[in-house]
């Protein structure tokens, strides 16, 4: 590990104990805790990268950790999770457990022994992973409580340091686990991302019933509209984890999709530089059932089922043989940024009522439609190297 990189974790770990344990709000100590976490990450993040050969991961975590922020914001927002008692105690034995097993990870260092599985890429090194990242999440909610509750209090104007510090601490935490979740399923993992925001942004029937549900039912009817792939695309993706496996030991049907795949992907990035933003003058007076109307309006779009099957299929097909929780992170991934996309967008479509800048759009349009251009040409080359074993 670089020498600078050393030397922000010692820095970083010495002025976080002074921080925590006096009870600081001192800038000067919190703005050095960031340049030595600073130096930290770089340096893990040039490890992982350089070393590891995962080029292109920081962005990627970089990317998750601020759209896990979003996420939890949108939701506290909403009032969907609230920072209880109950919830403060279920967390804090996360916690402490957490810790505990960090720290015999530790002491393993120097005794030659490791806690087994939780650092490898079999299905509880990567469930583990899972859970400390839904527990980072969950710290931000407790973040995001004493920030609200101090500005309610008339906290005084030196705490904002403490609650900026206590933040940093989180995304700095989410930051690393989202990295070391990466490496163990980096490629999917990227492909889900960059697709769920491209479908997030891309205009259809459910981006069109979101912003419906936003200017007629607020934020809240429109966050809970742009959940509804956790239920509809959900069955879609168990089905397409099923051929994944099939189409990996079936060249020729792999070749035939991928082509039909890539010939999809080229009409719906031509289609981006064309396509009319959805009408922002549509209105609805009955808000309730938000959620339901969304799944109906996801169920009756057959690009939903087009897409599964000509772009979810043959990437997790090449996966699932040498990985197979791979496809997992790819759905993941995916329902995770179509999910914040698109509530992102009721945000800013609440916040400003109709007066969305619709040069911003039809330039976000064009970005979807050049990745969607570059996936298609992912695809043909795929078919290309599956031709020697057909033909």
């Amino acid at each position: 590990m670089p020498v600078l990189a050393i030397i922000g974790f010692i820095g970083g770990f010495i002025l976080v104990m002074i921080i925590v344990f006096s009870g600081s709000t001192n800038p000067f100590l919190i703005c050095s805790y960031a340049a030595f976490e600073g130096l930290a990450l770089g340096g893990i993040t040039r490890v992982f990268e350089t070393y590891a050969g995962y080029p292109g991961m920081g962005i990627l975590a970089a990317a998750l950790t601020f759209l896990i922020l979003g996420a939890m914001l949108l939701i506290y927002r909403a009032k969907i999770i609230q920072w209880d008692r109950n919830l403060a105690i279920a967390v804090s034995s996360a916690l402490l457990a957490i810790i505990l097993i960090y720290l015999i990870s530790f002491i393993g260092l120097f005794l030659g022994f490791e806690v087994p599985l939780i650092h490898g890429s079999g299905p509880i090194g990567i469930g583990f992973s899972l859970f400390v990242i839904g527990i980072g999440a969950l710290c931000l909610v407790a973040d995001f409580d004493f920030i609200e509750k101090g500005i309610e209090r008339g906290a005084p104007k030196q705490l904002e340091w403490r609650a900026a510090f206590g933040l940093m601490v989180t995304l700095i935490w989410l930051y690393i686990e989202i990295l070391r979740l990466l490496s163990k399923l980096f490629t999917l993992a990227l492909a889900g991302t960059t697709l769920g925001v491209v479908e997030g942004i891309k205009p259809g029937p459910l981006l069109t019933m979101v912003f419906r549900e936003t200017l007629s039912g607020g934020f809240k009817a429109g966050l809970w509209t742009a959940a509804a792939p956790i239920f509809t695309d959900g069955p879609l993706i168990i089905v397409s984890l099923i051929a994944a496996g099939w189409l990996a030991t079936n060249p020729a049907a792999l070749l035939i999709i991928s082509v039909v795949g890539a010939l999809f992907l080229t009409k719906m990035g031509v289609d981006c530089f064309s396509i009319e933003p959805p009408n922002l003058d549509i209105g609805q007076k009955d808000t309730s059932n938000s959620f339901k109307r969304g799944i109906l309006t996801n169920l009756l779009n057959p690009n939903v089922y087009v897409f599964w099957f000509l772009i979810g299929g043959p990437l997790m097909a090449l996966y699932v043989e040498i990985e197979p929780l791979a496809p997992i992170a790819y759905a993941l991934t995916f329902l995770l940024s179509i999910i914040i996309t698109k509530s992102i967008i009721a945000l800013i479509l609440d916040r400003t009522r109709g007066n969305f800048s619709e040069k911003g759009y039809r330039t976000a349009l064009r970005v979807c439609g050049i990745l969607m251009l570059g996936f298609s040409a992912g695809y043909l080359w795929q078919a290309w190297l599956l031709a020697p074993q057909v033909l």
